[in-house]
């Protein structure tokens, strides 16, 4: 893009340049012309007034100020097109990363970024610095130092999947005739029974649940502390004075119902092939 910029510039100065040239070239022959009808030599070599070509003089006087006007116009475009080229240049800058940036890099990496998220909130953030010399020097230092703290983040996730991963939260609730619940558990009501359990704080963001939960029932629910730290827990929803035992029967329960329901589906399909079994012979 840049070496299409400036092909294009050195192409419209050097129209402008010739255009220029022609304009000049113009005014001189205008005045020479000019010059010559003011006077003639007559009969005997006698000087004596001419005749002036007006219509060739206004001719070139017109064409001058026509290559002056389309001399200006092209030398504002280049001027134009160089401004424009230094603002699309100055809109980036590259930064080095001093912490890690989801859906941007890793600590100690360089990238190049709008230089007004750069400078509104990445840098008062402390989150990256321009990538200067000096700083360009830092950047091993920097990504050394953060691959410890992340060794250390993981290890502190992992103890804590491992205590989550253990961890069965009961909601006793009122519901319905139909297991409907009157409300419903959100990742926050989730998030909050589950720091009462445990020594550290859940963020809800954290809790991977596709809808809150609006039913009867025992749920899988998974945590992501880390991108590559998951664990997974149980949580039962159950009415106001059941415990778990009741979650599990009602679960059994529905577990029955489904396969009693399939099996029955499958029965009345293999009844519906052997009847047009018969019917399939007598055509042939």
């Amino acid at each position: 893009m840049g070496r299409k910029t400036a092909g294009g510039n050195r192409l419209l100065s050097r129209t402008a340049h010739v255009l220029q040239s022609i304009a000049r070239r113009g005014k001189v022959l205008t005045t020479d012309r000019a010059g010559q009808s003011e006077t003639g030599l007559g009969a005997g070599g006698q000087a004596t007034p001419a005749v002036h070509n007006t219509g060739s003089s206004r001719f070139l006087a017109r064409l001058d100020l026509s290559f002056k006007a389309i001399a200006g116009i092209l030398a504002s475009l280049c001027i134009r097109r160089e401004t424009e080229g230094k603002k699309r240049t100055m809109a980036r800058m590259k930064v080095l990363l001093v912490k890690d940036i989801p859906n941007l890099g890793l600590a100690g990496e360089i990238h190049t970024v709008a230089a007004g998220y750069a400078r509104n909130y990445l840098i008062p953030h402390k989150e990256v610095i321009p990538a200067s010399k000096g700083a360009v020097k830092q950047a091993e230092s920097i990504r050394q130092a953060a691959m410890r703290k992340r060794a250390r983040e993981r290890a502190g996730a992992e103890a804590q999947a491992e205590m989550i991963g253990q961890q069965k939260l009961l909601f006793e609730v009122r519901a319905g005739e139909n297991d409907r619940l009157y409300g419903s558990i959100t990742n926050s009501d989730v998030a909050e029974q589950l720091e009462k359990m445990l020594d550290f704080e859940i963020d809800r963001r954290r809790i991977q649940m596709d809808a809150a939960i609006r039913d009867l029932g025992l749920y899988d629910i998974s945590i992501r502390l880390m991108p590559e730290v998951t664990a997974t827990f149980q949580v039962a929803v159950v009415r106001e004075g059941e415990n778990w035992a009741d979650a599990e029967q009602r679960q059994a329960e529905a577990a029955a119902i489904a396969q009693a329901t399939a099996e029955e589906a499958a029965a009345e399909e293999m009844v519906i092939e052997a009847q047009e079994e018969p019917e399939e012979n007598e055509d042939e």
